[in-house]
This record gives structure tokens, sequence and C-alpha cells, in this order.
């Protein structure tokens, strides 16, 4: 079996931005750096970081005490990168983040990056389209990386801080699975479970009344607990929830009514 690489910096620095769940560009913003140069340190181009800007890095990740001090001379190279996160609490040394033909994960969001533009054209979409009815489909060839960008650079981005258009969006039910052969089956079988609902009975709906499933995905969204409080939507408010799939990918998501 081969050996994990050692972690270098541009691991170190992703990894920790994942954990403070921060996009390039916030960390940049919260550092008072340009988004070009937390990339550079993230992709490895530059393999090392002025103490200035490791200083501003650290304040911007919370690092503090000898966390603080182990990142900056991380940064610097004077220190392993792995000290830091056995310094940090709740944060542990993970695996290389190369998947190879793999797909990222939503746990792999932290080592998901230079996509941003094109996660943000779907969240806009998904945005405009609340008003509507219909599916939102991210297609595109095999192998594009349809499934990581859903994955780990969308979904993500909705649980952190929702759609700008729809307020309370980030404690939206998100569903993934594969629809298989019945498509229409594992979508009843996949929102009745959310929805304490009979699969059977959605699963008919979805033949005799389409139009319908709007109310059961809407009850789904208002079955399980939502925000930090555990408070639940209010009755009037309009709730959704977002699917992503193989093979066509789908983020489905207006079921106001």
């Amino acid at each position: 079996m081969a050996e994990q690489p050692e972690l270098s910096f541009a691991g170190l620095l992703r990894q920790l931005r994942g954990e403070a769940r921060l996009t390039q560009q916030e960390l940049a913003e919260l550092a008072g750096l340009s988004p070009r140069s937390v990339s550079d340190l993230e992709r490895g181009i530059n393999r090392t970081a002025r103490k200035d800007t490791a200083g501003l890095l650290a304040e911007a990740l919370s690092l503090t005490g000898p966390a603080r001090e182990l990142f900056v001379a991380a940064a610097r190279g004077r220190a392993p990168p792995a000290e830091v996160l056995a310094a940090t609490p709740g944060v542990a040394v993970i695996d290389s983040p190369y998947r190879g033909l793999r797909a990222f994960e939503e746990k792999d969001a932290a080592f998901f990056f230079g996509r941003e533009a094109a996660a943000t054209r779907v969240l806009e979409r998904m945005s405009r389209h609340l008003e509507g009815t219909g599916l939102l489909v991210v297609s595109g060839v095999s192998g594009a990386g349809k499934s990581s960008l859903l994955r780990a650079g969308v979904l993500p981005r909705i649980r952190r801080a929702g759609l700008a258009s729809a307020p309370g969006s980030q404690s939206w039910p998100c569903l993934l699975f594969t629809p298989t052969r019945a498509p229409l089956d594992e979508l009843a079988l996949r929102v009745a479970l959310l929805a304490g609902a009979d699969a059977a009975a959605v699963r008919r709906g979805l033949d005799a009344d389409p139009d319908g499933f709007a109310l059961t995905a809407r009850q789904a969204a208002l079955a399980r607990p939502h925000g930090p409080t555990g408070e639940a939507a209010s009755a009037g408010a309009a709730a959704s929830v977002v699917f992503a799939g193989r093979p066509f990918r789908a983020v489905i998501h207006p079921v106001r009514r």
C-alpha cells in the first residue's frame, strides 16, 4: 500500500478553511488579502507565506495560542503543517485530498476549489428559478465534474448560507440519491421518508397528480427540525427540498404552493 503524502502547507490551509466553512473568497476578505493570494497558497504555487500574511490568515481562521504560532511557523516553512492540526482541537489529519476518478462528496468541500464561479452560477439560477416550477438541470459530458460540482460545491454553500432570495433556505432538506432504472419510484421513496408519508401513495400521486407532489415536498420540508434551535418553519413559510442525483444531476427545488 502506498504511503499517504506528507501534509503540505497548501493542504493545511485548505483543511482549516474547510473546517471554518469559508470559501476562498470569504477567507481572503476576512484576512484582507486578495483571492489570488489565497488561491496560490492553496494550490502550492506559493509554498510559503510572509509572516504578516500568515498572521492575517491565522486571525481569519480564528487560530489562537500554540496553534496560531505553529501555523505562522508552518506558513514560513519552519514547522511541519501536521503539528498545527495536532494543536487545533477538533481537527484531525486527513487522507490525501486527491480523489483521482472518484467524485468529490460534500465532506470534501474543503478540498474542492477552482469551481467557485460555476457553483455561484448554479446558486444564482436556483434563486431566479424559485418563483417558477420544474427542474434546474446540470448537464455535461461524462467526467466533466457534474457530481462534484453539486455535492462539494453547491450543497455545502446552500447548507452554510442558503440562497440570497430565500431566507432560511440553509435549513432546506437536501437529498442525494441515484434515480436507478425507476427514478420516480426512488423519488417517491426518499421524499416519503422525509414527509412521514406512504411511499406507494406518493408514487401513485406522481402519476395521477404530478402537481400535487409540491404539497408532499413541502410537507417533507416542514416535517424536520430547522435551524440551530430546532424550530420548524412556520406554517405560512415557503419551503423547498433540494435534490441532487445521478445520472442526470438535477437540482430540483421550487415547491411553493
